[in-house]
């Protein structure tokens, strides 16, 4: 701990200027039962109190010297609402009824940088495509925002896409494609720089996540995001569950390079662990190059193609099964000829 703390304060206080602090918080399991993460164990704790979990937050903010915090699955505004009020001063909350009439989903952004006038927004009309256009979606919950610093101007977006596996994968994937179509257009000429927090429910890598940062090169966005990179020494970057079971659903992506680190809460009121993007302005060799304007007819050619070479691939093993069970058959036919 004190080797992290150590590192933390080295980059806080590095002459390399670094932009933003950005903190991702999952609160999940914060209402009714609560998860505390003590060595290598994990205990359930009942009625714990709003005041302690508010309290607990309020600290892991003030001690991450965070400028911008998205805070996911939280049941109500409630909590947010406290927490920005126990913080105080510049502090501001910026929310939206955005709830997902099947999980009570909710997501809010607290900043103490000043909102750009009229850029908060749910993306309430930005929806998406599946791979093979089968599904149409947009996020489970989502709020979006304009922040500014000294001269320079933040698109900053919080989300949670659906979990599950199967048809849900494709769902999540038309979601991630309605979150990209609104970076898209909010963010790359109005402002410096795009960050994207919350849960992805998938893992980095995923063709989700790959269509959420804008790096699948179907469209050629313009504005592509990069994975935050776990800091050397801090561990596997696994925010959810432990050993083998363990996952990174949550993420943040941007424009903007730094370091992340994973920042769990002691106790921990989540099933999660918090993370830190020490964020810093790229430079002009790591700026992305203009590419061409998006292309969707390019990108459903892409996938009629990649979808017909997976239907080639499932009838040459079926044919290749059926000449299996042929050959079984002459053989059995052979034998009892005998």
């Amino acid at each position: 701990m004190m080797i992290r703390l150590f590192i933390f304060s080295f980059l806080l206080l590095s002459p390399f200027a670094h932009a933003i602090n950005v903190l991702s918080i999952n609160t999940e399991l914060t209402q009714g039962q609560k998860a505390v993460t003590t060595a290598g164990s994990k205990a359930l704790v009942e009625n714990n109190s709003n005041s302690d979990e508010v309290e607990s937050y309020v600290t892991l903010i003030n001690n991450s010297k965070a400028d911008i915090v998205g805070l996911t699955e939280s049941a109500d505004k409630r909590l947010a609402e406290n927490m920005v009020q126990s913080l105080g001063g510049e502090w501001q909350l910026v929310v939206r009824e955005n709830r997902n009439s099947s999980t009570g989903l909710r997501v809010s952004i607290l900043s103490r940088l000043a909102i750009i006038k009229g850029s908060i927004t749910n993306l309430a009309d930005q929806y998406g495509f599946s791979r093979h256009e089968k599904h149409r979606a947009k996020p489970d919950a989502i709020i979006a925002a304009g922040f500014e610093l000294d001269d320079k101007r933040y698109f900053t977006v919080v989300s949670y896409l659906t979990a599950g596996k199967g048809d849900y994968a494709e769902v999540r994937y038309a979601q991630a494609d309605a979150v990209r179509n609104g970076l898209f257009t909010h963010c790359r000429e109005k402002y410096d720089h795009c960050i994207l927090m919350g849960n992805m429910n998938d893992e980095p890598g995923s063709q989700a996540v790959k269509r959420i940062q804008g790096v699948d090169g179907i469209f050629g966005d313009k504005v592509a995001l990069h994975q935050a990179k776990l800091m050397q020494g801090s561990g596997p970057m696994k925010t959810y569950g432990d050993g083998i079971s363990a996952s990174q659903g949550d993420q943040i992506m941007s424009t903007l390079q730094g370091t992340a680190s994973l920042y769990p809460l002691d106790p921990s009121f989540s099933t999660h662990q918090s993370l830190l993007f020490i964020s810093r302005d790229p430079l002009e060799s790591e700026k992305p190059s203009k590419k061409i304007k998006r292309d969707r007819k390019k990108m459903a050619a892409y996938y009629k193609t990649q979808h017909l070479q997976q239907v080639v691939e499932k009838q040459k093993s079926y044919i290749d099964t059926l000449e299996i069970e042929k050959a079984n058959l002459q053989q059995l036919l052979n034998t009892s000829g005998h």
